[in-house]
């Protein structure tokens, strides 16, 4: 704890509510923009959708958001005199408006450290200020929660549970921007989501995946015309420099994909995606391609 003057500042006429969060974008450390650019979608979308690996994700939370902080610690002497002696730091658990196959893709981040921006109904996004006085993501932890479907409240099957590490970051820091873009083209600009799958296993340099829009096993992503940009490797594994050489998308009304890799000899993670020029458009869950 420390000791700070208190100024009068007088109350305003408006009276109004804050706003409910309706989302989040969760983004690496090290994520920083000026206020002027955190009004631009222009800013967002190369966080979330970049021709190159996104940094950031945009987590929809309508389906709820409860503010779990715990109460300040105030300590009662032998005299009867209490007093507050420390401030917990935020936490919160958010809802995510997904489904069960997008909250698995989840699971990889449970307990990693980011940073977080508080997407609030009215459009408004919150976030704290660094010493460069840029806007940056309150710092936290996001965890996750692997469980059987709820027997009720089936609304909160999928929780984020976000606990901040620095309470000072709301206590000093706190800021918001008044973007010029609305939440729903927040949700627009989130490249759809794919499910991939291993068809064939690998033999020989060859494997055969199989691409659908993901939630509909039934419809097949067809793309245009694939090549190995779109199927980046994410995790190398024991192996030195492999590639994927080729695509044979002969069956791609069926979503099917054979393709063809170079120096591989263990076990590698590869990902679907697919861009419009600008931005990432569509993305695959990471796909384990066993040796």
């Amino acid at each position: 704890m420390s000791c700070s003057t208190f100024v009068y500042s007088g109350i305003g006429k408006c009276d109004s509510m804050r706003e409910k969060v309706v989302g989040v974008f969760m983004c690496d450390e090290g994520t920083t923009m000026s206020a002027a650019d955190a009004k631009l979608l222009a800013t967002w979308s190369a966080i979330i959708a970049p021709l190159a690996t996104p940094t950031g994700i945009y987590i929809p939370l309508q389906r709820g958001f409860q503010n779990n902080t715990a109460e300040p610690e105030i300590v009662t002497s032998n005299t009867g005199y209490a007093e507050k002696v420390s401030d917990p730091a935020p936490q919160v658990v958010g809802f995510g408006k997904i489904s069960y196959i997008d909250y698995k893709t989840f699971f990889s981040a449970d307990d990693a450290d980011k940073e977080f921006y508080l997407i609030l109904n009215d459009g408004t996004i919150e976030g704290t200020k660094n010493s460069a006085g840029e806007f940056v993501g309150y710092w936290g932890s996001v965890n996750v929660r692997y469980n059987a479907p709820n027997a009720d409240n089936i609304a909160e099957g999928y929780p984020f549970y976000i606990n901040f590490q620095d309470v000072n970051e709301w206590k000093v820091n706190s800021t918001s921007v008044t973007p010029a873009f609305s939440v729903r083209d927040i949700a627009k600009a989130q490249p759809a989501g794919l499910s991939m799958e291993v068809i064939t296993p690998w033999a020989v340099n060859v494997v055969t995946v199989k691409i659908t829009k993901r939630g509909n096993p039934n419809e097949p992503y067809v793309y245009t015309a694939a090549d190995a940009a779109n199927f980046p490797i994410k995790d190398i594994g024991q192996n030195a420099s492999p590639t994927i050489d080729s695509i044979d998308d002969a069956n791609k009304a069926l979503g099917l994909y054979e393709l063809t890799t170079l120096g591989v000899t263990t076990s590698i993670k590869i990902q679907a995606i697919d861009d419009d020029a600008t931005n990432t458009t569509y993305m695959s869950n990471v796909t384990d391609i066993d040796i």
